[in-house]
């Protein structure tokens, strides 16, 4: 019997790598034209952002980078500090769509609105809850790939039901 179970856990120890990569993709994926405009962001970035009611500046980074076999793209705004963001980006059915898991402590749903060659707009998403609207939320970004080093985010803010503001955000690229 220990020669047994001894030989079945040999088995299995030898046979479970490959199990574990049976239906894994070899490549990394491939998505719409827009997922991969934004993979080209990978990387860190910085900038400086307006700060509400007044003419300063705060300083801000980004760090973009690919997970799950190149199939999402992870953008943190404000890395390590409390004001930390994450917006998590992928392809549904063939069509851009980001969660943006916004320090409000909400997560909005945006999916492509628009693009042209060097811009994608992203807009608040019938996939979102519907009390989420009533709440303030980031309702619509669009991110300007200027060149490959210089990148423009614009963030739209909804309150009641209507657009607050809008925050635009100049980032370049660090490494």
């Amino acid at each position: 019997m220990k020669i047994l179970m001894s030989t079945l856990v040999l088995l299995l120890l030898i046979a479970l790598p490959a199990l574990a990569q049976k239906g894994h993709p070899k490549e990394p994926y491939t998505g719409s034209k827009e997922f991969e405009q934004l993979k080209m962001l990978k990387g860190s970035w910085k900038g400086e952002m307006p700060m509400p009611d007044t003419e300063k500046k705060q300083p801000i980074t980004a760090e973009y980078r690919l997970t799950s076999n190149d199939s999402a793209i992870v953008e943190t705004l404000f890395p390590g500090t409390p004001q930390e963001m994450v917006s998590i980006y992928h392809d549904r059915n063939g069509e851009l769509i980001m969660t943006h898991y916004c320090a409000l402590g909400n997560q909005p749903i945006m999916t492509l609105k628009k693009s042209e060659p060097n811009k994608i707009v992203l807009d608040y998403s019938r996939l979102n809850p519907r009390n989420l609207i009533k709440e303030p939320h980031m309702h619509s970004l669009s991110i300007t790939l200027k060149d490959n080093k210089n990148i423009k985010h614009e963030w739209a803010y909804y309150e009641e039901g209507k657009r607050a503001n809008a925050t635009v955000i100049e980032l370049t690229r660090t490494k």
